[in-house]
């Protein structure tokens, strides 16, 4: 989908016309830029991106045309990220970062450059904070490519710390690099099939089902003697 259709899922839902949310939907298929396929959904289309990047930058609440005060977490939510998925799910930052391949060298390359801009981040623990944030919800080293990379770093991050220079050294990963390293999975197109996150809440509503139907049925009869 583009921004325009999207545009109209948003004034479907919550009024208003097409120019209040195009900018927004517009903003976060920018990964589009970096990678041709819908692999480029890692950079953006999570919650964690939503969180950490979106409403930072565009802040909790928008007002449309109406003169309506639209949730952006709801907006994104609703209107983009499920539409992309055929309203089945959202992926996790863990269901993209496992089919990253796993190296070693990379993750000496991240923490060089940790070690590398100490000093800047020593000064500001809000940057720091903002780029480490990935470790701590997936637990995985190879999580930190989503905010250890030129186009986070160049573009997002400007923008959501408007006030301060970022001044990154020795700091050249591309998105391609891991992109190349990230196996394609059928769920990452437009939600044909679920990922993993997804399994396991789809195998519960499954085994629940299955339950339900093995139950014997309550006669009327049976019910009377009860």
């Amino acid at each position: 989908m583009n921004s325009t259709i999207h545009s109209q899922i948003s004034v479907k839902n919550r009024g208003g016309c097409i120019d209040d949310y195009n900018f927004i939907h517009d903003f976060i298929d920018s990964s589009k830029e970096v990678e041709a396929s819908n692999k480029h959904r890692f950079l953006t289309h999570t919650m964690f991106f939503v969180k950490e990047a979106m409403i930072p930058i565009f802040g909790f609440t928008i007002e449309n045309s109406n003169k309506r005060t639209v949730n952006l977490k709801d907006l994104l939510e609703q209107d983009h990220i499920l539409p992309d998925y055929k309203g089945k799910f959202i992926p996790n930052l863990t269901d993209f970062v496992n089919e990253i391949e796993h190296s070693k060298d990379d993750d000496q390359m991240i923490k060089d450059f940790q070690s590398d801009n100490a000093c800047f981040f020593k000064e500001h623990t809000h940057i720091r904070d903002t780029m480490m944030s990935p470790l701590f919800l997936t637990g995985q080293i190879r999580s930190l490519f989503v905010t250890h990379n030129s186009w986070f770093v160049g573009f997002i991050l400007p923008k959501i710390f408007k006030d301060i220079k970022i001044e990154l050294k020795n700091f050249n990963i591309s998105p391609s690099y891991f992109f190349n390293k990230m196996e394609y999975k059928p769920w990452m197109q437009n939600g044909n099939g679920v990922p993993p996150s997804f399994e396991k809440i789809e195998r519960k509503k499954r085994t629940r089902v299955l339950e339900e139907l093995s139950r014997p049925a309550v006669t009327t009869e049976s019910a009377l003697k009860d």
